[in-house]
């Protein structure tokens, strides 16, 4: 006999059957049903939970190295050699931050310098050395040369980095006014591309006046360049212009 068969014949006797019978009946298939859907609903909130456990096992520990990179808010750049030609020298501040447990390798640093208005005549500079700035002499002095940078989980590092466009080179890199772009790259370890940020780098009429100033006069003190047009380090501002960069406009 099928199934069809023996809920037909169960439904022709539940129909026969007194009124208190019919009742105690449709309430034990109630029960059934009601014991079916929590089970279904059981499984469902256990299968969740598993999902969520294996994804947060993922991101926390299986998920590979995530370092970023913050540089800024503001690069320094000088001019030397002078007794053999010209260089251009760049410090750049840089924090390397790793969000994921997993320990990470920078391998290496570089930066790609254009004009925007000229955008075919691109300068690439790998990272030469970490500085660091010397308060007894008032300048920066070569702290390593530029090595990989093994990264914990969990943590970060800060490096200044020295690059040079060296006075060998026969195309100089000599800074004029205008809008250049700043490519910042960094290799980490296990990635054959780098990862790549860009900035804005503007080269107002005072700090070309000030570098133009410094070559005349054989000088390799440094200028302040801001990236991404932020403020500059000193402003005089007026209450609205305060309160609106702190987010108060009551």
């Amino acid at each position: 006999m099928s199934k069809n068969q023996k809920r037909r014949q169960e439904n022709v006797r539940l129909a026969s059957a007194p009124p208190s019978i019919k009742l105690l009946c449709l309430t034990f298939k109630e029960i059934i049903m009601t014991q079916e859907q929590l089970t279904t609903i059981s499984i469902a909130i256990a299968s969740l939970s598993l999902a969520i456990s294996f994804a947060t096992l993922y991101f926390s520990q299986l998920a590979g190295p995530n370092v970023v990179a913050n540089i800024g808010p503001y690069i320094k750049v000088f001019n030397g050699d002078y007794a053999k030609g010209i260089s251009t020298g760049i410090y750049v501040p840089v924090s390397f931050f790793n969000k994921t447990v997993r320990s990470s390798v920078v391998k290496k640093t570089a930066v790609e310098i254009f004009l925007k208005k000229n955008d075919q005549k691109r300068y690439v500079i790998f990272g030469k050395q970490y500085s660091e700035f010397d308060s007894s002499s008032n300048s920066w002095k070569m702290r390593d040369i530029a090595y990989a940078l093994p990264i914990l989980g969990k943590s970060s590092i800060q490096k200044t980095i020295r690059y040079n466009w060296d006075m060998e080179n026969q195309e100089k890199l000599l800074f004029e006014e205008g809008v250049y772009t700043f490519n910042f790259m960094y290799w980490i370890e296990g990635k054959e591309n780098p990862e790549s940020q860009s900035h804005e780098l503007v080269f107002d009429s005072a700090a070309i006046k000030k570098l133009d100033e410094f070559i005349k006069n054989k000088k390799s003190t440094t200028v302040d360049v801001m990236l991404n047009r932020q403020m500059p380090l000193n402003k005089l501002m007026t209450k609205h212009e305060s309160e609106r960069m702190i987010g108060n406009q009551a």
